[in-house]
């Protein structure tokens, strides 16, 4: 199996359980997730191409987890609304 199959069928990395092994809540947010939002996630931090990318993607997946928000990344536009007047 390779990495993106891993990801398909949301496996997820050593690396990033060990972050979620330190803190808990993060665990806890990312298993609630919608399998879309994990799969993104997953493969979000897969496509990175450095180690050092990719410890930067972990550790900000694992602080935002703790915040219990999404990755900027998808969050969805903000909306903004207009006066036509």
């Amino acid at each position: 199996m390779d990495n993106l199959d891993n990801t398909e069928a949301l496996l997820i990395p050593t690396d990033l359980e060990k972050a979620f092994k330190d803190r808990a809540r993060g665990r806890v947010y990312f298993d609630g997730l919608s399998r879309s939002g994990k799969r993104n996630i997953l493969h979000w931090q897969l496509l990175a191409k450095q180690p050092a990318t990719a410890e930067k993607r972990i550790m900000e997946i694992e602080e935002m987890a703790v915040r219990n928000e999404k990755l900027k990344q998808f969050r969805g536009a903000k909306k903004t609304y207009y006066n036509h007047s």
